[in-house]
């Protein structure tokens, strides 16, 4: 119906309305909510959602989705089923289509002559923070209900209310990738030749690569292909970008390194404390991105932050934990399974500007092994 899927970030805007002249769309974050598109109720399929909507309004607010209803038609209209939509739902006069274009619900058909527009009617199911969580097509109307109550029914369950007295400064952000993507990163680590992953340190004014399981036991394979890199890209773009500029008011216009990291249980995979950003070449890196790929498959291995508590963080998966490259963090040993995790760094222009300059103080010398050490127990 449109080009937005699932855990997109949806655009506002401000509308006039039948409760409010100037209603902020924006304003209903924390709620869950219905944004339907029904045209005009002077049609024949908008009328007959509509009147679904409206056969459906008691359950929605039992269910606490809250309805929003785009309507071309005319407030002052005498129609009984406009004047029941207004009674029970909020109504946005959208006689210009201007909300139907930000949404691509007034489009022109492929194919079709130029500035031939269709409006397309159907409804959005939104979470509380303004993602998107299902596209419900409209017809055939008769099924709509059904359509809707489904998608309902996959709605996040957010914990219960609960007193935090102290957290990490991070960032978990849901649905980056949807479970079929993640397993297309996890079949192309497996299809590879993943290497042990090491760590930098500056050595005399130079950055160097080092290679120590005391410290670390991972293994990354670079992701060469094209499309992964883009669908990887295309979701930190949308879904995560949007979180860091509102959280944190940095704009991240830079990715560093597409990779698949594996830690295993078969050496207790694992990273001691560090921070990403402490050497010459590193120091650009403004955000670290933990993206889980299969979270439910293994034990053990989650994120700790030890200056802010010693809670331990294990997003979901295809769920991400943004943090600053500042924060002392570790990886937690994995105690059954394999962990599979993908990581980029972000950063913006002016970062990329220093993170240029730097790059006569990276050593190429290849990574230096410090003393390996057995494979077994490791600091909690």
């Amino acid at each position: 119906m449109q080009h937005f899927a699932p855990g997109d970030f949806l655009p506002t805007f401000y509308a006039n309305s039948n409760i409010n002249p100037r209603f902020a769309f924006h304003s209903l974050s924390g709620h869950r909510l219905l944004l339907a598109f029904v045209g005009t109720v002077r049609s024949g399929p908008g009328r007959a959602l509509a009147e679904v909507l409206i056969a459906q309004a008691e359950r929605l607010r039992q269910n606490r989705i809250m309805v929003f209803v785009v309507t071309m038609d005319n407030y002052g209209l005498e129609d009984p089923v406009l004047q029941q939509l207004s009674s029970n739902f909020t109504l946005f006069w959208d006689h210009d289509r201007a909300i139907a274009r930000l949404y691509e619900m007034d489009a022109t058909p492929s194919g079709a002559a130029p500035g031939t527009s269709v409006l397309r009617i159907g409804a959005l199911l939104i979470e509380r923070n303004l993602r998107l969580h299902a596209t419900i097509p409209a017809l055939p109307v008769e099924e709509f209900a059904t359509r809707l109550w489904g998608a309902a029914d996959t709605l996040p369950q957010h914990e219960s209310e609960r007193l935090v007295s102290e957290q990490a400064p991070v960032l978990i952000i849901p649905d980056v990738l949807p479970r079929a993507v993640c397993r297309r990163f996890i079949d192309y680590y497996e299809a590879g030749n993943a290497a042990p992953s090491g760590f930098m340190r500056d050595i005399d004014g130079r950055t160097q690569g080092f290679l120590d399981p005391k410290m670390k036991r991972r293994k990354d394979i670079h992701i060469a292909d094209r499309d992964l890199q883009m669908v990887l890209r295309a979701a930190l773009v949308r879904r995560v970008v949007p979180e860091i500029r509102k959280a944190y008011c940095y704009d991240a216009t830079r990715i560093e390194r597409y990779i698949v990291a594996c830690y295993e249980d078969s050496d207790k995979g694992f990273f001691g404390s560090h921070r990403d950003n402490e050497t010459k070449a590193t120091c650009h890196r403004a955000f670290a991105v933990s993206l889980n790929l299969n979270s439910e498959e293994y034990e053990g291995g989650g994120l700790r932050f030890p200056e802010y508590a010693r809670h331990t963080y294990k997003p979901a998966t295809g769920c991400a934990v943004v943090f600053s490259c500042s924060l002392l963090h570790e990886a937690l040993p994995v105690t059954r399974g394999r962990r599979y995790v993908t990581l980029p760094f972000l950063y913006n222009d002016e970062a990329a500007h220093r993170r240029a300059e730097n790059l006569k103080f990276l050593s190429d010398t290849p990574p230096t092994t410090i003393e390996a050490a057995p494979a077994g127990p490791v600091p909690a």
